[in-house]
């Protein structure tokens, strides 16, 4: 049925795999990292995953431990791809489609590129024209360089005076004198003053702005006082009002009528295609149907929404009633904005008219054998035998539910809480003499003078009543204070606590206004909650179970210990640094681990294992592993950590003070 086209690609998302970057197994390599019956997978092939990976993420693949978890994976998805070809899982109807669905996008991209991007190209003429027409965009407005100082002290404004008629020297004079910190960062310099009503680095200052512009080049003017300052300065260059020429801005126009052009060929490309095939787009009747209301459209499933001489673009009302009950609803809420809904299958039918067309060129084979097109097909088939192979087989009974809960009924209790008036004084005297009256008023069950207790005599920076006041310590709105805590845990419901300091040294006292007892959250309540977690551990399980039965089957065999760094130690140094800078420090430490088997010269591995010694010490708290690794360190032969490998073995052992001590 045609509506299962639109919505197979999300029919069997998965969340265990990340199937973006699927690697095809390669057999032209003599060592294998991972061998499957008599192929296998190489370095070679794990470069290309990694390759693959976008740039902002490739960094946390450089660890030898990231490489290996990454070279597990593919294994993981190799078996599963060789189960679905045992399952002839290609071979079905239903899969052919979505395999369609998932590759549709490559091929319109693809076709998109060879077609209109790579064809769009801005003439010389037409380069010539925009710049002819718009020539008052490219202008240039004149503007003054200047050498600038200021300063905030008069008694300086002889002084600067003098000393530039001895020496000439206004850099000397910004450097020693000026108050001004962006501009004599620059050694004074401000740029591209262009009379604009603002002054680079100094912002608005009109008169100053005046006399500027009214400057000659090269002549010391100042003092001059204005409400930001006593300014002195130098014009030091007066550039004219330009045009800026069309072989300087060339690729800048280029880059500025290129997207419109691509848009033209693309609008002409579609408009072409839309008559090649004979694509009809019935928007009113799309609109028109109201997916809540089942008798609006009950008369008219067989209408078509799209048509068109090609099977791939036919979409009924039926088929799209099919889709909208199978996406979320997020997803159909969107949809129920009218425009929204136009534009996304407007969109449909223009990648899929580029992917059709596509079929027709003789480029086709080209796309068929790019890596992406390639790795969409085998990751359906890799999704499909994981679902009817570990999630299918998934059974949860109302016993797992039951046994979950009852094994951790922990979590789903709610705790005592206390309700609390609090009274907060400067000294005791006046908390003693408050506790005293709040004792009186309480007996008479005069609430209104205990609220007037806090209001005259209390410090005003506390909340009179605090609600949901756990047995941890924690005061809400207050923080941790493990005395006030106590003395409200201690003292009965309805009664007046005894005086306490809190963490600030005020004198408190609390009355207990309420308690409500912890319970435990009914099964009902947290049912579904429990069925997900059920099914993540049991899903969890079977995959384990099963990727194991599918190792022995197809005789897989993971050889991480063959994997070797591809990164001379310099760049693994680098990449340890910057780790540490980062405060990855496990990611550092796999760094140095990778120096220290790798490059094992007595030089590299000495200052690598070191430096791993020093991360444990300093940053893992891990005082044992520091200590064996700095002996490890003094085992290389003498060099010139020796001596601050025995430091730091003293420091660990024994202590900063002791080790002053001893000293």
């Amino acid at each position: 049925m045609k509506s299962k086209n639109y919505l197979l690609t999300t029919m069997l998302i998965l969340t265990f795999f990340q199937f973006n970057l699927f690697l095809f197994a390669s057999e032209n390599s003599t060592e294998y990292l991972v061998e499957i019956g008599n192929s296998g997978i190489t370095r070679e092939d794990l470069d290309t995953r990694l390759s693959k990976i976008p740039q902002m993420y490739r960094s946390q693949y450089q660890t030898m431990e990231s490489q290996i978890k990454l070279l597990e994976n593919m294994a993981i998805e190799e078996a599963f791809y060789l189960k679905a070809l045992e399952m002839k899982i290609e071979d079905r109807p239903l899969i052919q489609e979505i395999i369609q669905n998932t590759v549709i996008p490559y091929y319109a991209q693809e076709y998109l590129k060879r077609e209109v991007t790579d064809k769009a190209a801005i003439s010389e003429k037409e380069l010539s024209d925009y710049y002819n027409e718009n020539k008052e965009k490219f202008r240039v407005k004149s503007s003054t360089d200047i050498k600038y100082l200021r300063i905030s002290d008069e008694g300086l404004v002889d002084t600067i005076i003098q000393e530039y008629a001895d020496n000439n020297d206004f850099d000397a004079l910004v450097e020693k004198y000026s108050n001004h910190a962006s501009s004599k960062n620059k050694k004074g310099e401000i740029r591209n003053i262009k009379g604009e009503g603002y002054i680079p680095l100094i912002g608005k200052d009109p008169e100053l702005e005046k006399r500027i512009l009214e400057a000659d080049v090269a002549i010391f003017n100042g003092p001059i006082t204005t409400e930001s300052g006593i300014h002195f300065f130098i014009v030091t260059q007066l550039k004219p009002e330009y045009i800026r020429p069309l072989d300087e801005i060339r690729e800048e126009i280029t880059a500025s009528l290129l997207p419109q052009k691509e848009k033209e060929l693309n609008d002409k490309k579609q408009a072409e295609l839309k008559e090649k095939y004979n694509v009809v787009f019935d928007n009113e009747l799309l609109v028109s149907v109201n997916f809540d209301d089942s008798l609006s459209y009950i008369d008219i499933m067989d209408k078509h929404i799209i048509n068109s001489k090609s099977p791939v673009l036919k979409l009924t009302v039926a088929d799209y009633i099919d889709f909208l009950s199978q996406i979320t609803s997020q997803q159909a809420a969107g949809l129920k904005n009218p425009d929204n809904n136009t534009q996304y299958w407007q969109s449909v039918i223009d990648n899929r008219l580029l992917y059709i067309d596509s079929q027709t060129k003789k480029y086709k084979s080209e796309i068929d054998n790019m890596f992406e097109v390639k790795h969409a097909r085998k990751s359906v088939l890799i999704r499909t035998a994981y679902k009817e192979t570990v999630i299918d087989l998934i059974e949860i009974t109302d016993d797992d539910v039951n046994n979950y809960y009852n094994e951790n009924l922990e979590k789903y209790e709610t705790k005592t809480e206390r309700s609390v008036q609090l009274f907060a004084f400067e000294t005791e005297k006046i908390a003693k003499r408050s506790l005293k009256a709040a004792a009186k008023a309480l007996k008479k069950n005069n609430f209104d003078e205990l609220d007037k207790i806090i209001t005259e005599s209390a410090l005003p920076n506390y909340k009179s009543t605090i609600d949901k006041v756990f047995n941890n310590g924690v005061i809400p709105g207050i923080g941790k204070d493990d005395e006030l805590s106590q003395i409200i845990w201690n003292t009965e419901v309805g009664n007046l606590s005894e005086i306490t300091r809190n963490t600030k040294n005020e004198f408190v006292f609390v009355r207990i206004l309420s308690e409500t007892p912890g319970s435990h959250i009914p099964l009902s309540e947290v049912k579904n909650s429990i069925l997900d977690i059920v099914k993540r551990e049991k899903q969890k399980e079977a995959f384990e179970q099963k990727k194991e039965e599918l190792f022995a089957e197809y005789k897989i065999t993971i050889f991480s210990e063959r994997l070797k760094t591809s990164l001379s130690a310099e760049e693994l140094f680098e990449l340890a640094e910057e780790s540490q800078l980062k405060k990855r420090f496990k990611n550092a430490v796999d760094y140095y681990n990778q120096i220290i088997d790798v490059y094992k010269n007595n030089k590299d591995d000495y200052k690598a294992l070191f430096m791993k010694a020093f991360i444990y010490a300093e940053e893992l708290n891990n005082p044992d592993e520091a200590v064996t690794l700095f002996q490890q360190v003094l085992q290389f032969p003498t060099g010139d950590l020796h001596e601050s490998a025995e430091y730091m073995i003293k420091l660990v052992t024994e202590g900063e003070e002791n080790i002053l001590i001893s000293e």
